[in-house]
């Protein structure tokens, strides 16, 4: 939790005309955290970008979702997991190629 504080209070102290660029790389953690984080990034009124390199699950991937855009790696995987049903997602959601 502490960690997600600091995340918040970066995001809420970025000026409003600033872009965030957020790579994330997590196998989750606290929903509280994630939800606190998403909701922090969704209400930033300039364009935020999420980077999944690798992975982003569960909670990683409810933070990807607040984003105006997510770049995923080729091999990159994004997983959320919605009352025990794994929904998932490999590789490139804005292949441009």
């Amino acid at each position: 939790m502490e960690d997600s504080e600091q995340i918040v209070r970066a995001i809420r102290m970025t000026p409003d005309f600033m872009p965030i660029d957020l790579i994330l790389h997590t196998p989750g953690g606290i929903v509280l955290a994630s939800e606190q984080i998403a909701h922090a990034l969704s209400h930033h009124p300039s364009k935020v970008t999420v980077f999944v390199p690798h992975y982003a699950m569960s909670g990683g991937t409810m933070i990807a979702l607040s984003a105006d855009e997510i770049v995923v790696d080729e091999n990159a995987c994004v997983l959320l997991l919605v009352r025990s049903t794994a929904v998932g997602i490999t590789g490139g959601l804005n292949n441009e190629e």
